[in-house]
């Protein structure tokens, strides 16, 4: 594939830097610098989310569909082109990176057609999911990885044709996905979870094959026979090497919801568990680690006339074995989107309806917040 450089357009970055835009996305990577994502653009800030200057690339008039932020420097973008009267792709989907904290991009074609989530684990070794359609209740993936940074994706799986008969599915044998981030994949093993499956259990599969094969996970992980019943959605919420976090929230028909951390240290083979923690009943959670050990919780039950509670901050040091209430944050209609870096310093989106997304910081591990303008 022929790759060609886009120069930034520089714009504000060599004027007056902007508040905090309008994002939907936030990523912090070190105490001071985030990156933001919106669909308008790309921004980056390195005085901790008080101001951001805009690094949006040349998109040819793509839309900007999808980003990952991996540190100050490195960032991948996934770009879609408008559709003709006959409804196929102008151009194929792209993706485009920096390694120099926006100051140069590189693009790339990713895919014929199809939206696409990207993750990286490090500078060089990165995952694509493509979507190509749904279809009887499925819907159509086809994995990509590459391990040179993006400059070259090469194509290591796909959803079953049996699901959707396009030609690109042929052979495929990726279980069902529910989005861009259910999947994980590290040099010796990834996690792929979900919401959809006929099973009895979490949905949860295991690869030590780069994502060519998968097992079924969800009995090697020590679920009570209750949580493989009342298992709302099993997460990955960090992993590195051979080791991986995962989060699970239980949320059965009456009664209080509960949340437990499961974890591998050896590749998959084998998992651990910690106790659980009951929440609200009817609650929502998302979680966010940090680290091994540095885990924050946000949870929003609902009472009986399933009006939402004000939204909970629980913090652990531990991995997920202990969690301390840091008590009550927002009343919102929605949980916040956040990033966090090290033990304290972090970064929240809060969700205000049809208002635009206000932008919070933490220097103390989330016991206080300071709104950024």
């Amino acid at each position: 594939m022929k790759h060609f450089k886009h120069l930034l357009l520089l714009g504000l970055l060599s004027g007056a830097a902007l508040a905090a835009p309008a994002l939907k996305d936030v990523a912090l990577v070190s105490p001071n610098v985030a990156w933001g994502s919106s669909q308008a653009g790309v921004y980056r800030s390195t005085d901790g989310g008080q101001n951001w200057h805009n690094l949006t690339p040349d998109l040819r008039g793509d839309r900007l569909q999808g980003a990952f932020f991996l540190d100050a420097d490195h960032a991948w973008l996934t770009a879609t082109a408008p559709y003709d009267a006959k409804g196929q792709a102008l151009r194929p989907t792209r993706v485009l990176r920096t390694a120099d904290g926006g100051k140069h991009w590189k693009s790339v074609a990713l895919f014929p057609r199809g939206g696409a989530g990207i993750k990286f684990t490090d500078a060089r070794s990165g995952t694509a999911l493509v979507e190509l359609g749904a279809a009887t209740g499925h819907t159509a993936f086809v994995l990509l990885t590459t391990r040179d940074a993006g400059a070259t994706w090469h194509k290591v799986n796909s959803a079953e044709y049996g699901y959707m008969p396009d030609p690109e599915l042929k052979g495929g044998t990726l279980p069902d996905v529910s989005g861009p981030n259910a999947f994980t994949l590290l040099p010796r093993f990834g996690v792929l979870t979900g919401i959809y499956g006929p099973l009895d259990q979490p949905y949860l599969f295991i690869t030590h094959d780069g994502g060519r094969s998968f097992q079924e996970g969800a009995g090697l992980v020590p679920y009570t026979p209750q949580e493989k019943q009342t298992a709302a959605r099993t997460n990955v919420v960090w992993a590195s090497g051979d080791w991986a976090r995962l989060s699970s929230l239980s949320q059965p028909a009456a009664g209080a919801s509960a949340l437990r951390i499961f974890w591998t240290q050896d590749a998959g083979k084998t998992w651990k568990g910690s106790a659980a923690l009951n929440l609200p009943p009817r609650s929502r959670a998302a979680v966010n680690f940090s680290d091994w050990a540095h885990g924050w919780l946000w949870v929003q039950g609902s009472d009986e006339q399933f009006k939402a509670l004000p939204t909970h901050l629980y913090r652990t040091s531990n991995g997920g074995k202990d969690w301390r209430d840091l008590g009550a944050m927002w009343q919102d209609e929605d949980l916040p989107t956040a990033s966090f870096f090290g033990d304290q310093f972090g970064l929240a989106l809060r969700y205000l309806g049809d208002q635009p997304r206000e932008l919070w910081r933490t220097a103390d591990g989330g016991q206080t917040w300071q709104r950024l303008p």
